[in-house]
């Protein structure tokens, strides 16, 4: 092969590797949240709303919760008693979690700083929302800082057929939905756009 035709070929190489590249980057930020179901101890799961409770044993409610994740499910632990929870990734998409301002970032997860909100305590604490791209049949433990739990959030939370989540002991009030139950038929954008006519967009 003479210099010219080797250089042209490996511009041509060159080239469709960054495509294929581009092509990922792509099919990543523009995929919808996973389908997801979450198993453990010590947790249910409630609509994520303003002035929905935030933990189970204490009054304190939700804040700012903004319109892109109001009326998705999250984890309802208590508070100081980190919950135990492992995430079964049902399809492919992000799966997203919370943590209180204070907590050290999640290595490995993406920050989403358009996504933010509170609960109504005394210094007015903040959560941080967090994304990683997942695909199915993936299994997540859900991180814990001290006695504290990260929150899990997701359009619908499923559970094991016939599963009720618990409290040590204490079935919960709540039973959960049946597995691979697909709720929130919503349409998904890319571009960070926000809710509009009920339809949900990519964070």
């Amino acid at each position: 092969m003479s210099s010219y035709l080797a250089r042209r070929f490996g511009r041509i190489v060159l080239s469709l590797a960054a495509a294929l590249a581009c092509a990922h980057v792509a099919s990543a930020d523009s995929a919808q949240p996973a389908s997801i179901a979450v198993d453990g101890r010590g947790f249910t799961v409630q609509t994520l709303q303003d002035g929905a409770v935030a933990f189970a044993d204490q009054r304190y409610t939700w804040r700012g919760v903004p319109l892109v994740v109001s009326g998705w499910q999250f984890t309802q632990d208590r508070m100081g008693s980190a919950a135990t929870m492992t995430i079964s990734v049902l399809s492919d998409g992000y799966v997203y979690l919370a943590v209180p301002d204070s907590s050290p970032d999640l290595s490995g997860w993406t920050r989403v700083p358009a996504v933010t909100f509170g609960y109504d305590d005394a210094g007015g604490s903040g959560m941080k929302v967090f994304k990683m791209i997942c695909t199915a049949g993936q299994s997540l433990s859900v991180p814990t800082f001290g006695a504290t739990s990260a929150v899990v959030l997701a359009p619908n939370i499923e559970s094991a057929l016939g599963k009720t989540y618990r409290f040590g002991n204490r079935a919960a009030k709540r039973t959960t939905q049946k597995r691979a139950v697909v709720t929130h038929h919503h349409t998904w954008h890319h571009h960070h756009e926000y809710v509009v006519a009920g339809h949900v967009t990519t964070l």
